[in-house]
């Protein structure tokens, strides 16, 4: 009977084994190893730049830094003496296009293509280098700015498709355009005179959009009858919903995210998240950080964000809110969050060595551009 008995328990043993029943005895699978960072400096020092008039008529869309001291600026800025619009030739009582030197900023009027297809002042949402030049983008088209020359291309579709207020170039050099109520798109070609359309897959607004790779997307998404929010992977036409431990807090209407170098960063003004993993969602951490002022109970919520290696991202928002990560830390600037120099940075644009914010004063209203140069 006891050999009976040995069998039968060395039987069930190897049945155990054989369809991987748990042991209580054996300790769980060890938590993937986070890499650590290597870090970079923290030290800024900060340099203002105030333009346009006293009031609330300055309005700020994008900034492009080459380097500190070539800077492009768009948006609709009141002048004290009219402008010349190229190419009509017609005065201006604004600016669309802005130009810091180092030493001196440059006022242009700029013609683009208007609703009805005639070209006049317009709007610039968007400014970024293409290929070594300046693009200035619309919903309809864009204007490349040469050094002898200024070219304005229109989208042949822009009749029958959406106007597209928002536009960046993804990593894999792609030209995207996108609004929240809209949708997404791209174009194929830098010399193209159209556009791709994406099929985002949900009616819901499109609250922040980045590329990880050709035709694989992220986007924060947000439902307005429930005010919820999600975020969406959208890879070769396949829509996934990404879910994560954490995302309750983190992804509400106002969140923003980054995706610089294989991290992807979500942040919300109180709470910031580094994802290391879309695949293992115990690949992530809450960023550390003392970024509330409890004595002026002020918080910026974040509106901009950009980086330029893991460790080296910016985040900007209400209350002069100027939030650099450095690999390990998150810094808030509390020189910037001054009285006499309340702003919101409504864009930025970092480069190797400097990060160039543009907006408006809280202040006075005038326009802003603030420098921040590493020591």
């Amino acid at each position: 009977m006891r050999a009976i008995r040995n069998s039968l328990i060395l039987f069930v043993a190897l049945l155990c084994i054989i369809a991987g029943c748990d042991d209580p005895t054996t300790p769980p699978d060890p938590l993937p190893e986070f890499p650590e960072m290597d870090t970079t400096s923290h030290e800024y020092s900060w340099e203002f730049i105030s333009f346009g008039r006293v009031g609330p008529y300055n309005g700020v869309t994008s900034v492009y830094a080459v380097s500190d001291s070539d800077i492009w600026i768009t948006g609709r800025i009141p002048v004290d003496e009219p402008l010349i619009n190229y190419p009509t030739g017609h005065p201006s009582d604004y600016a669309n296009v802005i130009h810091w030197d180092g030493r001196k900023l440059e006022y242009y009027s700029i013609a683009g293509k208007l609703g009805d297809g005639s070209i006049g002042p317009y709007t610039f949402r968007n400014v970024m280098r293409v290929d070594g030049y300046i693009w200035l983008m619309t919903g309809m088209g864009y204007t490349e700015l040469t050094e002898d020359s200024v070219r304005i291309v229109q989208f042949e579709s822009y009749r029958e498709s959406p106007q597209y207020m928002k536009s960046e170039i993804g990593r894999s050099g792609r030209i995207y355009l996108w609004d929240e109520n809209v949708g997404l798109a791209y174009m194929p070609s830098y010399s193209s005179k159209d556009f791709v359309v994406v099929d985002v897959q949900s009616s819901d607004e499109i609250r922040d959009f980045t590329e990880i790779g050709i035709d694989d997307y992220l986007l924060i998404r947000y439902n307005l009858p429930t005010h919820t929010s999600w975020i969406q992977r959208i890879t070769n036409g396949q829509s996934i919903v990404i879910t994560h431990p954490e995302f309750d807090e983190t992804v509400t209407s106002r969140a923003y995210q980054l995706w610089v170098g294989e991290n992807y960063f979500v942040c919300e003004g109180r709470y910031y998240m580094l994802i290391q993993s879309l695949d293992d969602d115990r690949m992530y951490k809450v960023l550390p950080h003392a970024l509330y002022y409890p004595e002026e109970e002020t918080f910026g919520l974040i509106v901009t964000t950009s980086g330029r290696a893991e460790n080296d991202v910016f985040f900007g928002g209400h209350y002069s809110t100027v939030v650099h990560f450095n690999g390990i830390s998150l810094k808030r600037y509390s020189e910037l969050y001054k009285h006499d120099r309340l702003f919101l940075p409504i864009c930025m644009s970092i480069t190797n060595n400097s990060i160039a914010l543009a907006g408006h004063s809280n202040i006075d209203g005038k326009a802003l551009l603030v420098i921040g140069r590493k020591r």
